[in-house]
């Protein structure tokens, strides 16, 4: 794929990002496939054979794809570590890959020092912002492929995950189950191509923006800007200098993009509150009756704020709620919604331009088998998939593979149901199901969409928690730990005259409960809340840690 992309799209721009000097710098495709020919001759000098481990421990950064397929272009294996990682947990985890080799930027450089005479296995480690100038201009050899040819099945990372259930587990995914991946999805980047330009956002390590927001520009001869910040100022800055046309993010993403439209709309009075209530109306009348939307013209003035050249956004990480799809589509601004998992390269399904049903995570990519596993009554159990994109497995615990592969199937723990179309609908995850003493079932991720509504709800968790006396206790009920919107709650009150305090606090959080609990049928209703300081604990693609926050709030 690289050394086609390079002989096809030579001279167009790879990889860009802002400097220290405020101007961007950009590397060519020639020049991106010449320089990680360079670190895979630099790694072969330094003793990295085929199936050796290479750590990269790096901030998003043009260097961060450098490093990584010159890794895995001459058949070692690439461990990409979070940059967030503690000391410890970053010893952990060297320590479990063998890894014999780090890249590390500079200010992470020094945990790396921290455990390095821990680590008998670690021979060399680069920093990345200090050496990495003199290995690309000084690499002896500038073709390095000296090694065994690299095989399709072929381990190409390890990738360390906990997701949001527990401990860490190093996925094994190989050359062809990404690639798989890359060429599935290629329909939904059908109009994409060069000239086009995505801005990456997500953390690299992250499986979702490597296969999507890296491979597939890569593939497409599209650019890909690195965001100099994630303040939306810089955001919105990178998208309007450089015409960003495409965005891989999260729900909390796009939940931001749109409360930060709607408050600018806000602090320009009623006037400006009614004539984006008007347009939208008419929006949605073309929708409905001509079948034609005509959001891009009425909302001109939004576009332009997100560069103007926007083609549509790719959701993927955790379940986006449909309204926020259908208020950017009025808006003229596409949200295509996928679904996959770390062991599945990611993507198992996704939504296309031709197929976009709001709700839905779309169809199975090409290739890829999806099942659903002991379905009730309403068509909801287990999403099982199988094709080219499953994991090898997870390296070191072949107990845990054969746990989770069977017979070919990969059991994804997540709930969902398949409509007559062959659309899949996430429901929740099996293990954060709230089974009530009833013997009813609750979805904590239906709960949360309904209380999400209130817009005094910045955040909402909702788990189950075993009751502790009475008749029924070590039953389960539904429990939630809610973060308010302390501006708006602040804004609220003193329109009111009222003075904010905790008692308030508590409660506008416990009317808003009640109220929007009513569009919840009794047993799902939240029988207790939390109010959380601060924000709930986060993956790196921001999906609140249900299991983290259930032990903080469960004592």
């Amino acid at each position: 794929m690289l050394k086609s992309s390079a002989e096809k799209y030579g001279g167009l721009v790879a990889l860009r990002m802002k400097d220290g000097s405020g101007k961007y710098k950009e590397i060519s495709y020639s020049s991106f496939y010449d320089s990680l020919n360079k670190i895979g001759s630099f790694l072969i000098d330094s003793g990295i054979k085929h199936g050796d481990r290479v750590a990269l421990f790096c901030e998003n950064r043009p260097q961060w794809p450098v490093v990584y397929f010159g890794t895995t272009n001459i058949g070692a294996i690439i461990v990409p570590l979070d940059p967030k990682l503690e000391s410890e947990e970053l010893y952990n985890l060297l320590s479990d890959s063998g890894a014999q080799v780090i890249f590390a930027s500079e200010e992470l450089f020094g945990k790396v020092e921290k455990v390095r005479s821990r680590l008998p296995l670690l021979r060399k480690s680069v920093n990345i912002d200090t050496d990495l100038d003199e290995i690309l201009t000084c690499s002896p050899h500038p073709v390095p492929y000296t090694l065994a040819p690299v095989c399709p099945d072929d381990i190409a990372a390890i990738i360390y995950t906990s997701g949001t259930t527990g401990n860490p587990k190093g996925v094994m995914l190989t050359h062809k189950n990404i690639m798989s991946n890359v060429i599935g999805i290629d329909p939904l980047f059908r109009m994409i191509g060069p000239g086009d330009n995505f801005l990456s956002i997500l953390p690299n390590y992250h499986t979702f923006e490597t296969t999507a927001g890296m491979f597939c520009p890569l593939f497409k001869g599209a650019s890909i800007t690195y965001a100099e910040s994630l303040k939306s100022y810089h955001l919105l800055n990178n998208m309007q200098e450089t015409k960003v046309t495409l965005i891989c993010g999260v729900p909390l993403l796009y939940k931001l993009f749109l409360d930060g439209i709607k408050r600018q709309v806000d602090e320009k009075g009623l006037v400006a509150k009614t004539i984006f209530s008007v347009l939208l109306f008419i929006s949605m009348c073309s929708k409905v009756f001509l079948r034609v939307n005509i959001g891009r013209h009425l909302f001109g003035f939004i576009h332009k704020k997100f560069g103007g050249h926007i083609k549509f956004f790719v959701s993927g990480g955790a379940p986006l709620d449909p309204k926020i799809i259908k208020e950017f589509d009025l808006m003229g601004f596409t949200i295509l919604q996928g679904y996959g998992l770390t062991e599945t390269s990611p993507i198992l399904a996704a939504c296309t331009l031709d197929n976009n049903v709001f709700g839905s995570v779309g169809r199975p990519l090409p290739g890829v088998d999806i099942k659903i596993h002991a379905p009730n009554r309403e068509g909801i159990g287990e999403i099982m998939a199988k094709g080219p994109n499953i994991m090898k497995g997870y390296y070191n615990d072949p107990g845990a593979t054969s746990e989770t592969i069977m017979d070919g199937w990969f059991r994804t723990g997540d709930l969902g149901r398949l409509d007559a179309k062959g659309n899949l609908y996430i429901t929740g995850r099996s293990k954060d199901l709230i089974v009530l003493g009833s013997g009813k079932n609750v979805y904590p991720d239906e709960v949360e969409f309904a209380i999400s509504k209130s817009p005094f709800v910045k955040e909402i968790c909702v788990f189950g928690s075993k009751i502790r006396s009475g008749i029924r206790e070590g039953m389960e009920e539904v429990h939630a730990a809610i973060v308010p919107d302390m501006d708006k709650m602040a804004d609220w009150v003193t329109k009111r005259g009222m003075e904010l305090n905790d008692s308030t606090v508590k409660t506008v959080i416990g009317e808003e409960v009640e109220n929007w609990g009513k569009l919840l049928t009794p047993h799902k209703r939240i029988a207790r809340y939390y109010i959380a300081e601060g924000e709930l604990p986060k993956t790196a693609t921001k999906k609140i840690k249900r299991f983290a926050v259930k032990e903080r709030y469960s004592k």
